[in-house]
């Protein structure tokens, strides 16, 4: 068991350090020879796909990320990928949202995915659809972060009162022993 968490930590300590240095010309190519020396036991260690996936942002490949976090998250759900998911900005935003929305089908009652959603529709600026499903995540399972977004929204469409309150009820979940 400690020998696993040594290689998890070593493989994510490289894919970070890859990461960490200045981005050249031959950067993709050798985070790919990179990634394909880490065992495939290892690359399905949600930590190590996690820093490959902050990797190929970093090279501007969120449409690759997409695709690995998408595949990976048909097959095993984990709440700390779907964050991740929600986190991406890509150019395929609608590919993304549809994705999700998909998913919303299996875990309606997720709070991490309906974040996930929220975040998702405010890049696209679809404001309305962002704070429905940032109110349901609020609802489900109320976070500093999400009481953040959701005020952020209301800040976008104009409901400062609501944006006001938002950011005290964040505040206030901060401060108590939630």
């Amino acid at each position: 068991k400690d020998l696993r968490i040594l290689e998890e930590e070593t493989f994510c300590g490289l894919l970070r350090a890859f990461s960490n240095n200045p981005i050249s010309d031959g950067s993709k190519t050798q985070l790919e020879a990179l990634w394909s020396k880490i065992p495939k036991q290892q690359r399905q260690q949600t930590d190590t796909l996690i820093a490959y996936i902050d990797a190929l942002v970093l090279l501007d490949d969120s449409s690759l990320a997409l695709n690995l976090l998408s595949k990976r998250l048909d097959v095993q759900w984990q709440d700390k990928l779907i964050e991740k998911f929600g986190s991406l900005t890509v150019k395929a935003s609608k590919k993304q949202l549809a994705i999700a929305e998909k998913w919303l089908s299996r875990h309606p009652k997720n709070p991490h995915l309906l974040l996930a959603l929220g975040r998702i529709c405010s890049h696209m600026e679809l404001f309305g659809k962002a704070r429905d499903y940032l109110e349901q995540a609020v609802e489900l399972a109320p976070s500093a972060q999400t009481y953040f977004d959701l005020a952020t929204i209301y800040g976008e469409i104009g409901e400062e009162k609501a944006r006001f309150q938002t950011y005290q009820r964040g505040l206030e979940f901060i401060i108590s022993d939630h």
